[in-house]
Order: C-alpha cells, then sequence, then structure tokens
C-alpha cells in the first residue's frame, strides 16, 4: 500500500492540470486625457495590462445625463482537475510560545521559528483532496496519521514532550460538512510521544463516510492543541530560556479503492 509522506505540512499531489489557454486580451477605456488633463469620450480603445501603472480604463461619465461609455478588463481563472487520486495538501505549523517545564501549554498560533525547512502552513489548515471512487461511486477511505520527532535545544534531544491534537470538525471545500450523513465527522483525538517513532491515527474515514472533493480541518483555536513540556527541558540552576523546535512527519495512506 502506497502512503505519501511530508514534514509539517505538505503539497503533494501528481494532477493532471487542464488549464485553458486563450489570447491576451487588454483592458479597455471610454474616457481619453487630453493635454490639458480632460477627460472626454472616445471609442473603446485598448489600453494594455492594467498591469501597468500608467493604464487607467475609464467608464466614461459627461456628467450631463447624455453620454457613457463602458471600460473592460479581463483576469485569469484556473484549476487542476485530478481524477483517480488522493493528495495531501497542507498541513499546519504549531507554536506554543513560552511554557515553564513540568506544564502544559495550549497552542499560541500557527508561525514557525528555526531554519529546519519543512512544508508547513501558518494558516492552521490539514487538508486532503479526494478523487476516487468505488465502482458504488462511494470514497473508499484512507487514514492520515502524525509523527512527532523528538525536540531540540541546541542539537541536545530532550525526552517526554507530549503533544495533544484535540478532536476538529472535517469541512469540505464549501465550508459544509464533509460527512455524507447527519453525523459529524471529525479529527480523531491524537497524543503524540515525542520521538517514540509511533504513527498515530489523526483522520481515520471509513469508505462512504465522506464526500468526493476536499477534506479540511484548521487547529487554530488555543484549545485545539496543547504540548506538556517535560520538567528535564528547563535549567533549575540558573534563570534560563532554552528554544526547542521538532517536526511532525503526516502520513496520508489510502484505503484500497474497488473499481470493478
Amino acid at each position: 500500500m502506497k502512503s505519501q509522506t511530508c514534514i509539517l505540512s505538505i503539497t503533494a499531489a501528481l494532477a493532471l492540470s487542464l488549464i485553458s489557454t486563450s489570447t491576451v486580451q487588454a483592458a479597455t477605456t471610454t474616457g481619453v486625457i487630453g493635454s490639458d488633463d480632460t477627460v472626454s469620450k472616445t471609442e473603446s480603445t485598448d489600453i494594455g495590462s492594467l498591469n501597468n501603472t500608467d493604464s487607467l480604463a475609464i467608464a466614461y461619465d459627461s456628467g450631463d445625463g447624455n453620454d457613457t461609455g463602458s471600460a473592460t478588463a479581463t483576469s485569469n481563472v484556473n484549476v487542476n482537475v485530478i481524477s483517480g487520486l488522493l493528495t495531501l495538501d497542507a498541513v499546519p505549523n504549531f507554536s506554543f510560545g513560552n511554557a515553564a517545564a513540568g506544564s502544559t501549554v495550549n497552542l499560541k498560533d500557527n508561525s514557525t521559528e528555526g531554519n529546519i525547512v519543512v512544508d508547513g502552513n501558518s494558516d492552521g489548515i490539514l487538508q486532503v483532496t479526494e478523487s476516487r471512487q468505488n465502482s458504488d461511486n462511494s470514497t473508499p477511505g484512507f487514514v492520515l496519521s502524525a509523527r512527532l520527532n523528538a525536540f531540540t535545544n541546541n542539537g541536545n534531544e530532550v525526552d517526554g514532550f507530549t503533544m495533544t491534537l484535540n478532536p476538529e470538525e472535517l469541512y469540505d471545500g464549501t465550508g459544509n460538512s464533509a460527512s455524507t450523513s447527519s453525523d459529524k465527522l471529525m479529527t480523531e483525538k491524537a497524543k503524540l510521544n515525542a520521538g517514540s517513532n509511533q504513527d498515530t491515527n489523526v483522520m481515520n474515514l471509513a469508505a462512504g463516510s465522506y464526500k468526493t472533493g476536499t477534506i479540511t480541518t484548521s487547529f487554530t483555536d488555543s484549545n485545539s492543541a496543547s504540548l506538556y513540556v517535560p520538567s528535564n527541558a528547563g535549567d533549575l540552576t540558573k534563570a534560563s530560556v532554552k528554544k526547542y523546535s521538532s517536526t511532525i512527519v503526516w502520513t496520508l495512506t489510502p484505503k484500497p479503492s474497488t473499481t470493478n
């Protein structure tokens, strides 16, 4: 069974890109600025791109109720249409701010610090896209797990950190419930022991329980995640501030689909 794995966050997808191309169209104006800085009516005229600082698309109005004109501009619309794929789109960073050794602290925000290159986002978003279907048109199911690596300070590992992810509701791409029934779909409560090399399920969705498309949630509320800081993480001999960091490895594993 193949899996997708990322560190702290991921945007990983093998997708068939279906982006329509068309002739570039310039913005148009029906007002022209004269040498005396006054604006007069003109036939619809191309003025190039609105991104040019000198381009001004004027929708002319004579001001006397007798003559008006319009202005036009074009913008791009594109989408990657994926079929038969399960993709891991985004995973969140977690920052717990300041904490005393031997205490538990709730989530502060989703910022990141340090030099570790990761995939995490600062919006707290955890997102999967499902485009597979079983022969009965139901979704096949999948598991998304997380593994918390050891916390380090200046390269020194310290045992005993534990991070807890509390259940959060899962939504579709329109902000409605991702569930196919009246029951809410939630992430699982996940207790991640740093450095244990254990994968813990965060999502475990059964076949047919969720809609095709985007399945997303966010860990942004202070109560959505917490971190226990062990007593040995501090320095009891003097006043000090010790900065610790770690990474989460997220692994997306599909439950097999049946297409026959």
